[in-house]
């Protein structure tokens, strides 16, 4: 986009928030309504007197201090890089010092770099109303945006998409980028969400693969925090495919890097969730407890903890242990209601309690898991159903959950 477009876009976005008429700002000026259309629509270079009257009648500051626009240039940068690098502090910190110059970026040739660094911040901040207000004003002007511009703007709304979970049209989106041949800086960031939109329609292969592209790529740049992440991605796909020892390993090698990363409580915490699945998906429930021994500030933690450790409790037969947690638990906020479900049926089948009142209680789950619930979910509502059902011979509904499981 040239100087005499991104005036004319300042200029018009300035009128319209004034509520000003063109015909009004173009008697003003002195000009006529025809000259004061090119310049708005950027098809001529205004001389500049006419442009200094237009910015008094529409009080705009128009900066073009070429050391202020070359810092701003620099932190921009600096911002896209920190949300590479998964630096949140930094990121914060570089977004709070563009919101303190809002005003003079947007009377600047920096409006487009500024707008989609907000749209950056925001995508990677789940802030969705920001992001449609952001999306609905650079829609209007992609044709203006440089090649780059318009790589970084799509990636971003990719992003906003994922997290509205609009994911086949993020996937869309994500690779055309690649398609069309995006700058190395963000090409490992299109394979990391294509990594976790694949993992969420259960496409596991494909997730796999695109998790392992961007791990290559982020160990090509050395990012440590991206690294930790793709491979806590991979450990969890190979849960989902059963591979449980090549799993445990990559869990194993998240926990060591966790010790030299600065890594959130809650971000440990899911890790160590993740890993107890794991061993208890391998049946080892005593890996599953020594994992979950790790878990800290308990106020905090995912509601996969609460679960985790009473199933392998109950597995374990360690019942009076087990009424104990279940009765701390009640205690607890846990908001997920497909987990507070999961916590039920083991207190149910704890107490050795009614079979029909089990069975109500797994039906009752079923209905809102089949259109809620994700695989992880199903696999193990189904496989519970399945297994209740042989248990209780009653072989016609086992085989129907069965088919049931295979479809889904």
């Amino acid at each position: 986009m040239n100087n005499k477009e991104l005036i004319g876009l300042i200029i018009r976005n300035k009128r319209n928030d004034l509520d000003l008429k063109s015909l009004y700002v173009a008697k003003k000026a002195n000009i006529s309504a025809p000259y004061f259309s090119h310049i708005e629509n950027g098809h001529v270079h205004a001389d500049p007197l006419v442009l200094s009257a237009i910015y008094d009648i529409l009080q705009i500051e128009f900066n073009n201090d070429e050391k202020w626009l070359n810092k701003k240039i620099k932190e921009i940068k600096m911002l896209h890089q920190s949300i590479y690098d998964y630096d949140i502090e930094h990121r914060n910190k570089l977004y709070e010092k563009m919101i303190h110059d809002e005003e003079k970026l947007v009377s600047s040739i920096l409006i487009l770099d500024y707008l989609i660094a907000k749209l950056a911040y925001n995508s990677t901040s789940y802030k969705s109303d920001e992001c449609k207000k952001i999306i609905n004003f650079l829609d209007c002007v992609q044709d203006r945006m440089t090649a780059e511009q318009q790589n970084f703007y799509i990636y971003y709304v990719a992003v906003y998409y994922k997290n509205e979970n609009q994911l086949t049209k993020s996937k869309i989106m994500l690779y055309d980028l690649l398609q069309k041949g995006s700058q190395e800086t963000i090409i490992p960031m299109i394979y990391y969400q294509l990594g976790q939109i694949e993992t969420r329609l259960n496409n596991l292969s494909q997730s796999y693969f695109c998790n392992k592209q961007a791990l290559t790529l982020f160990e090509n740049t050395g990012n440590i925090r991206r690294i930790f992440q793709v491979l806590s991605a991979m450990a969890s796909i190979q849960t989902y495919e059963k591979n449980y020892k090549e799993a445990d390993k990559k869990f194993q090698e998240v926990i060591k890097m966790t010790k030299i990363l600065a890594v959130s409580s809650l971000e440990k915490n899911i890790i160590y969730c993740n890993a107890s699945w794991n061993a208890i998906c391998s049946k080892d429930y005593r890996k599953a407890l020594k994992y979950l021994e790790h878990v800290t500030e308990l106020n905090n933690n995912p509601s996969e903890y609460y679960f985790n450790k009473a199933w392998s409790l109950y597995h374990l037969k360690r019942n009076q242990e087990l009424d104990e947690f279940l009765k701390d638990v009640s205690k607890q906020q846990v908001n997920d209601k497909y987990i507070w479900d999961c916590l039920t049926f083991v207190k149910l089948s704890n107490s050795k309690g009614n079979n029909k009142v089990i069975e109500d209680h797994l039906l009752q789950m079923e209905n809102y898991i089949s259109v809620e619930g994700d695989y992880e979910a199903k696999a193990f509502l189904y496989t519970q159903l399945i297994s209740f059902y042989k248990r209780t011979r009653q072989y016609k509904k086992a085989l129907h959950f069965a088919e049931n499981y295979i479809n889904s």
